[in-house]
């Protein structure tokens, strides 16, 4: 846990980057709309960690100086750190209720990117009434597969199948298991293609769930195509048995060989006990010039769906576990083999959150260096009752119980925020210029900020009762206007904006 006071390392180098920030004259101050006033300051893309005050205008960062600020209005945040907003790589809760969660986590930008929405602009359908923090997505390529493959036209798995008889429903499963024609794999890429073009913040590639389905050839599509368009892949690597590096990889490859840009996915669910080996794998393509990057979530389970295709494997051996370490995320009830056989037979959507990581492992991950923090929230909506708690707490429990700045082996809080700000949006700037202006305070970006207590931030969801709110972020701002305020939502606050990759 980090501490409550303000505790500083080489604080007058970092002081002295204040100037760099942007210095404000008290004649301007009726320029500003908003001032916070005597917070900590944290921005790791500037080296910036002081007490200071930052002043907004017109939804971005106007000046941050050590002198007095003053606007319209002025709130004190003295004893609270300031921060960019939190980015989530890797969120399917892309929600008007996953957001309200979201935000209480101090999440300013969540986004779709594992496994991705197609056609990109279908996503805006969820927000008709507008959203409460920024979102995007990727390209689809599990959507863009069963348009092909099915007939099937499902954007997101929380958008109806619009185009789809629901006698033809089982259409669906075609993309899981069939492996593509030349001609089929030329009509995918087409529209994957068409999904860059259109704004989507890469490709989606949850190939652990097309395992049987998609082959050399295809996988070999999916990189050129990102490859042409200076697109990352964000995939779900294919698993192996417990600790098998095969297929990160396969993936380190085709994104060697194509150069495209890779990002892994939630690393310690898939590595396991070869966390360490996984790190290394990466560190190495990393010096070979293989822009690839990863991600975690500080969670000792993972969740999917019961019918997905896993459980159609030998997934006893896959994660090491027993039917008594699946538990059915409505109801928390541990299963039999009997209850799991008919759950996937008769519920095949309904999620289970299984229990196969452990904290040596976790921990490992989450403070390595250059490994970025997201969610992997499951989807949520006005009927869900049980589900995993990380679409509810991943970034406050990831400061609670990974930052103290007095304990050798945890992170200082600069290093945590680099991870859940400054890294995520720098991974997708080079494709995504929206980007390049949020993850940091420097004058001129958008006012993203995350303002919490840092002696009181803390998850609340558990496994057993996951809805609950997070604790300690006692300031919330998307593009400059509250979204939380004195720790509590602004209800009808919808500053929210869909980011695409296009200017």
């Amino acid at each position: 846990m980090i501490y409550d006071r303000l505790n500083f390392r080489q604080f007058a180098r970092r002081l002295a980057g204040v100037a760099l920030l942007g210095v404000a004259s008290l004649s301007l101050a009726q320029d500003y709309d908003l001032v916070l006033s005597g917070g900590r300051i944290v921005d790791p893309a500037s080296g910036l960690d002081a007490v200071a005050n930052l002043a907004i205008k017109s939804g971005k960062v106007a000046a941050v100086s050590v002198d007095p600020l003053a606007g319209k209005t002025t709130v004190d945040v003295s004893g609270l750190v300031v921060s960019p907003g939190f980015i989530d790589l890797h969120s399917h809760a892309i929600t008007p209720r996953g957001q309200y969660f979201q935000a209480y986590d101090g999440v300013t930008t969540a986004l779709e990117l594992e496994a991705g929405v197609f056609p990109v602009a279908a996503i805006t359908q969820l927000f008709e009434d507008g959203a409460t923090i920024n979102y995007g997505a990727s390209v689809s390529h599990l959507a863009a597969r069963q348009q092909i493959m099915g007939n099937v036209s499902q954007a997101h798995p929380l958008l109806a199948a619009s185009a789809v008889d629901p006698k033809q429903a089982s259409n669906r499963q075609a993309a899981f298991v069939s492996t593509a024609s030349e001609t089929q794999i030329a009509q995918i890429a087409q529209k994957l293609s068409d999904g860059l073009t259109a704004g989507g913040l890469g490709i989606g590639l949850l190939l652990d769930y097309l395992s049987v389905a998609v082959d050399d050839r295809e996988l070999a599509m999916v990189f050129a195509v990102a490859a042409t368009h200076r697109a990352p892949v964000i995939a779900h690597i294919r698993r192996g048995l417990p600790g098998d590096e095969a297929g990160l990889s396969e993936l380190i490859r085709q994104a060697e060989n194509s150069g495209a840009s890779l990002h892994i996915c939630h690393l310690n669910a898939s590595a396991m006990q070869a966390v360490d080996r996984f790190l290394i794998l990466i560190a190495q393509a990393r010096a070979r010039g293989v822009d690839v990057t990863t991600e975690a979530y500080p969670y000792n389970a993972g969740s999917t769906q019961i019918g997905a295709a896993v459980f159609g494997r030998d997934w006893q051996r896959i994660f090491a576990i027993d039917y008594d370490d699946v538990e059915w995320a409505e109801t928390g009830e541990r299963l039999t083999k009997s209850r799991f056989e008919v759950l996937r037979a008769n519920e095949p959507d309904g999620l289970v959150i299984h229990h196969y990581g452990r904290e040596d492992w976790t921990r490992k991950t989450m403070v390595a260096p250059g490994v970025m923090v997201a969610s992997d929230a499951m989807p949520i909506d006005d009927s869900t009752t049980g589900i995993h708690p990380r679409g509810m707490g991943t970034f406050s429990r990831f400061i609670h119980q990974y930052v103290d700045e007095s304990a050798e082996g945890s992170l200082d809080l600069s290093e945590a925020i680099t991870k859940v700000s400054a890294a995520p949006a720098r991974r997708l700037a080079a494709f995504a210029p929206v980007f390049a202006h949020k993850g940091h305070l420097a004058v001129g970006a958008d006012a993203d900020i995350t303002v919490f207590d840092p002696a009181l931030i803390r998850d609340q969801a558990t496994y057993k009762m996951p809805l609950n709110e997070s604790v300690g972020v006692r300031f919330l701002l998307v593009n400059g206007e509250f979204v939380i305020t004195d720790g509590v939502i602004v209800s009808d606050a919808k500053p929210g904006k869909q980011l695409l990759n296009v200017p």
